[in-house]
């Protein structure tokens, strides 16, 4: 049974059955995700995750990385200009060095990356050229904004990176498929924001806010 709503308006706790924290999870399709990320956790080389803009790619993160807390995973999310021969050499080694066994490198906005980063990501994931030898196991999680096959039929991925992205998909779901977790994402990012004004208050909206919040037309 999902706890009640008069908890601490910062808490996410909820009834299912493994750490997280990237959404409250009253609603069925927030739910829904965070099954489908839990079993899907031990994928062997890429996942695409497809999901709109403002989605907390972070979180998401943070929250892969707490389903099994080894030491030997790290999970980092890097931006464009990240993906170079250097930097993630640079960052393989590291992690090697640091005892991390598998390495998941987590990419925005895959469907925008350029031809030069591309070939970059095809040697680093296939263990070719200055990636001949790796030090420890490598896999991408790519967020993209709209379904695979979409992108591809509509020019905005080429052959080559369609093919290397995978089959392994998984949606993150809209605010709009989510209202019944709205209050509490909303308390949620009110209260962080009054901490980072050094106050030590919660705020709990009123049932009124609540259903505002949650029939509102949101884009």
């Amino acid at each position: 049974q999902a706890p009640k709503e008069d908890r601490d308006p910062t808490d996410f706790r909820h009834s299912l059955p493994f750490d997280f924290e990237s959404y409250p999870c009253r609603a069925a399709k927030s739910q829904e995700f965070a099954k489908k990320l839990f079993a899907i956790r031990a994928f062997k080389h890429n996942l695409v995750l497809i999901g709109e803009e403002g989605t907390d790619l972070a979180s998401i993160v943070h929250d892969l990385a707490q389903f099994d807390n080894r030491k030997e995973d790290s999970y980092k999310l890097v931006d464009h200009s990240q993906l170079t021969e250097s930097f993630l050499l640079e960052i393989l080694n590291n992690s090697a060095s640091a005892g991390v066994t598998c390495l998941t490198l987590v990419v925005p906005r895959a469907e925008s990356i350029g031809k030069e980063t591309e070939q970059v990501l095809f040697a680093a994931g296939r263990s070719r050229g200055a990636f001949a030898e790796l030090p420890l196991s490598l896999r991408f999680i790519f967020f993209v904004n709209d379904d695979i096959d979409v992108l591809y039929d509509n020019h905005h991925i080429d052959d080559d990176l369609y093919m290397f992205l995978g089959t392994s998909e998984v949606k993150v779901p809209s605010i709009r498929e989510i209202r019944e977790d709205i209050p509490l994402i909303a308390q949620r990012t009110i209260n962080a924001e009054i901490a980072k004004q050094g106050q030590k208050r919660n705020v709990r909206l009123n049932p009124a806010a609540r259903a505002f919040l949650k029939e509102r037309d949101w884009r």
